[in-house]
């Protein structure tokens, strides 16, 4: 379970490995994990600005909020390894707010990616090319349990 020991930086109080069904029909079980999160009121604020009345937003300023490291923390919880790049799960967002996501991995980051739909979601696709980049902006503060998920495991 070496993706288990990724857990949000001492903001979790339960840590529980446990085999879940596959659903395929077949009986068999993968890894899973459970853990709880902690509610902190300082927190809030940075909550308030990612939901409008119970809905889940992009705000205006993610320009500035998109550091490499928010970058990095973003991967580790949505990213999704492709043979033939990266994709980030962004199906709770408008198509609006995806588009001004991938407007800001270009310009912070110098990310061409594009949009993809996915169910009655959107998602991010990263093109192999430009993952070098993103190595570059994120690698100094991803856990090595989750460097597959750039492409960069040594």
């Amino acid at each position: 379970m070496a993706k288990g020991r990724f857990l949000f930086w001492g903001f979790t109080t339960a840590f529980v490995p446990f085999p879940k069904p596959t659903g395929d029909g077949r009986g068999g079980t993968h890894p899973t994990v459970r853990f709880r999160t902690r509610r902190l009121e300082v927190l809030n604020p940075f909550r308030d600005l990612f939901y409008l009345d119970g809905v889940k937003i992009v705000p205006a300023i993610i320009g500035q909020l998109l550091t490499a490291r928010a970058f990095a923390y973003w991967i580790c919880d949505d990213g999704g390894y492709l043979a033939s790049g990266m994709l980030l799960h962004t199906n709770a967002f408008t198509k609006s707010d995806v588009e001004l996501l991938i407007f800001v991995l270009n310009t912070n980051f110098g990310i061409k990616a594009n949009i993809r739909a996915k169910g009655k979601g959107w998602i991010i696709y990263i093109p192999a090319q430009y993952l070098p980049n993103v190595r570059a902006a994120v690698l100094p503060y991803m856990p090595s349990s989750m460097l597959y998920k750039i492409h960069a495991l040594f």
